[in-house]
């Protein structure tokens, strides 16, 4: 969970690393992109697209951090036959 004070910024992970990134506003409000997000928002972002900056509004936020891990192109080992 992160929790932000009234102004702070935050830069996410990376996100090449994983497999996307999910940001759900709890509570307060955020500015991301030029907008508002208040309590029950999210932001999805792909893999392929750049890492997320955004900035607490006067009340402050929480905000927890989905990183999803990187899917693997093998089969899984239940799937395989003998």
């Amino acid at each position: 969970m992160l929790r932000m004070g009234p102004g702070a910024a935050y830069g996410g992970p990376e996100l090449a690393t994983g497999g996307g990134q999910m940001f759900i506003v709890f509570q307060g409000t955020l500015r991301y992109d030029g907008d508002a997000l208040a309590a029950r928002s999210a932001v999805a972002l792909t893999r392929d697209e750049k890492a997320l900056t955004f900035r607490a509004c006067d009340s402050g936020a929480q905000v927890p951090v989905f990183q999803y891990p990187r899917r693997d192109s093998r089969p899984a080992s239940w799937a395989s036959t003998p």
